[in-house]
């Protein structure tokens, strides 16, 4: 994030020297080439990725593209701007307007770290009951949340007027309202699963309906790729596979098997890519072990014999299929007993 000093301003005047300003989209144009500004294109495009605003570098100095806005038009630097839809990069003037830090805030969106799904509400665990708060002022405990969150509507309508944004309200499942205690090691209740995290079947992705700590917002990606090539989600404190919380989400249920990969990209959580699988099952699915020296799944070469062998090993249970002068042989013998073994799992290659 590019960091902005507010006292290191260029004059009004050489502000719109520099370039020119339309008030009704909010594009700045460069009106002068030096450096990388070149007249006629347009100044201030990029938008910070960390902080969402755009900015606008004038004689060696950073200024922020809404406050040049205003500068530009207004004449004098503002102390501090609020954006009317809270889209940080949209510098139309008629989406700014002067405002103090408090009701700045009370134009923002729900913080990442809450958990009710309302801006100003939180469970109190020792009533039972759901409390609403704005800032430092407590509102009150109430029996349901829709109480809670009209209670802080109309409160910080009264305080910060036109400032006070409107409660964007998420119901929380019945799950988010219980608040039981959590065992040690306990995984979370499907009704949990679902009240977290939204599930799209036909990508494989899973994404925050709630933000639960500092990590996840709502509506991103939930989860990373590991260096094993799963994607795990951390969920109340414990990882869990990505594959395994979409098998919950689509059939209500934890499975009580393996839940096997189709095609072998472990990353790959389509729901078309999925199946329930024994332990057995899943490891006849499995690649070829990278220490295998045939080349061939099953076949190893047997010295004392001058022969291939082939070997097959179900439910932990090895045996020796046979042995052959050849290792395509030894192969096609392994192939017909995984087919029986394990039918549609078996992995022939």
């Amino acid at each position: 994030m590019v960091r902005t000093n507010l006292a290191k301003r260029p004059s009004i005047e050489r502000l719109r020297q520099y370039v020119a300003y339309d008030p009704a989209t909010g594009v700045f144009a460069w009106l002068i080439t030096s450096g990388r500004a070149i007249a006629g294109q347009e100044a201030g495009a990029r938008v910070d990725k960390d902080d969402g605003y755009r900015r606008i570098r004038i004689d060696g100095s950073i200024v922020l593209a809404h406050h040049a806005a205003f500068a530009w038009v207004h004449g004098r630097w503002p102390e501090r701007l609020d954006h009317r839809n809270g889209d940080k990069a949209d510098c139309r003037i008629r989406n700014l307007r002067e405002c103090t830090q408090a009701q700045n805030m009370a134009n923002q969106g729900r913080p990442i770290t809450n958990r009710s799904g309302v801006k100003g509400v939180c469970w109190h665990k020792a009533s039972g009951l759901w409390q609403a708060q704005l800032g430092k002022q407590y509102l009150g405990v109430f029996k349901t949340i829709e109480e809670a969150a009209a209670a802080y509507e109309k409160a910080a309508i009264a305080t910060y007027g036109e400032f006070a944004r409107g409660v964007d309200f998420v119901k929380p499942s019945p799950a988010a309202r219980e608040k039981k205690p959590r065992r040690r090691n306990e995984r979370p209740t499907v009704d949990e699963v679902r009240d977290a995290l939204s599930y799209d079947s036909a990508t494989g992705k899973l994404k925050w309906r709630r933000a639960l700590g500092f990590r996840g917002q709502i509506g991103t990606v939930a989860g990373r790729l590991n260096p094993d090539g799963y994607w795990r989600v951390g969920l109340f404190g414990k990882q869990y596979p990505a594959h395994v919380l979409a098998w919950v989400i689509t059939h209500g249920v934890w499975p009580a098997k393996k839940i096997d990969h189709k095609n072998n990209i472990r990353d790959d959580n389509r729901l078309c890519n999925l199946r329930e699988a024994t332990q057995s099952q899943n490891i006849a699915n499995a690649l070829t072990s990278s220490r295998n020296t045939s080349g061939y799944r099953g076949v190893s070469y047997i010295a004392a014999e001058g022969k291939w062998g082939a070997w097959i090993k179900v439910d932990g249970v090895g045996r020796r299929i046979g042995s052959f002068w050849t290792k395509e042989q030894a192969y096609a013998a392994y192939c017909e007993e995984a087919k029986l073994a394990w039918g549609e799992f078996a992995k022939i290659e």
